[in-house]
């Protein structure tokens, strides 16, 4: 469903998509870059970072959610899936750090941990921490 914080635009051609992207998501602290496949959508989340750096001054991180096919493993997927995850819980991210998210629609259908489950799971090692 989208709502008055979700847009989707169609009909525009790939070479617009980082103009479109900066316009529609300027102020937003998460932005989800969809395209067809994972080439394209890691090609629009690297444009975008760049066109927004250049605009704003605006340092983003990309991330890439993957599905698992014949090019990415299921352990690949999986990594990635919480990757992406744990940059949304614990990143900082401002509409002056972004976390940009790169995805096809199949990486967008896959089942999540439910997020009460992954934190009480997670265990973030830091540099210096001592570990038994």
């Amino acid at each position: 469903m989208v709502g008055p914080a979700h847009r989707a635009l169609t009909g525009v051609p790939s070479h617009a998509w980082a103009a479109c992207a900066c316009a529609e998501a300027k102020g937003r602290s998460i932005w989800v870059l969809l395209a067809s496949n994972l080439g394209a959508a890691e090609t629009f989340a690297e444009e975008t970072s760049q066109l927004l750096a250049a605009l704003t001054g605006a340092k983003a991180t990309a991330k890439t959610l993957t599905e698992a096919d014949a090019a990415v493993s299921n352990f690949e997927a999986d990594c990635d899936l919480l990757n992406v995850i744990a940059a949304i819980r614990h990143g900082n991210h401002t509409p002056q750090n972004p976390l940009l998210i790169a995805c096809t629609p199949g990486s967008l259908t896959r089942l999540t941990p439910a997020p009460d489950a992954s934190a009480q799971r997670e265990i973030v090692v830091r540099k210096g921490d001592k570990i038994s």
